[in-house]
Parts: C-alpha cells; structure tokens; sequence
C-alpha cells in the first residue's frame, strides 16, 4: 500500500517528511529557531538600513525626514 503523501510530495521531500515523521518536537523547535532567527534578520537590515541612511544624510548636510535623527557613533 502506497504512503498518503506520496503523491502529493515529490520524492525531494520524502526525506524531510520521514525526519518531521520521527521526530516532530525537534522539527517545530528548529522551524521555531529558523523563524525568530528570520524574523531578528529582518530587524537588524531594517535598523541598519535607517541608522545608514541617517548617517548619510547627516554626511551630506541633507534635510532629515521628520521624526529621524542621526545615531550616535
């Protein structure tokens, strides 16, 4: 008798379904781990981004945009 998944995953995935299959506690840990990860990532870009940008219109005697100031170095 054919696996329920098996025709909806294509054989690139089986491995992965058998690892969350065996040890599922693990797998929602690491996917919890993978998201806060991504989710701090896209916190530093975003506060770089606007500390550079800050910086650089200090630099260039540029008006700053209402509310934003020039970060301390």
């Amino acid at each position: 008798m054919p696996k329920p998944g098996r025709f909806i995953v294509p054989a690139v995935g089986q491995p992965w379904i058998n690892a969350f299959a065996a040890t599922p506690g693990r797998s929602v840990a690491a996917l919890l781990v993978i998201a806060v990860l991504l989710a701090r990532s896209r916190n530093l870009q975003t506060q770089t981004r606007d500390d550079m940008r800050a910086l650089w219109e200090g630099s260039l005697e540029l008006d700053l945009v209402p509310g934003e100031r020039c970060p301390r170095l």
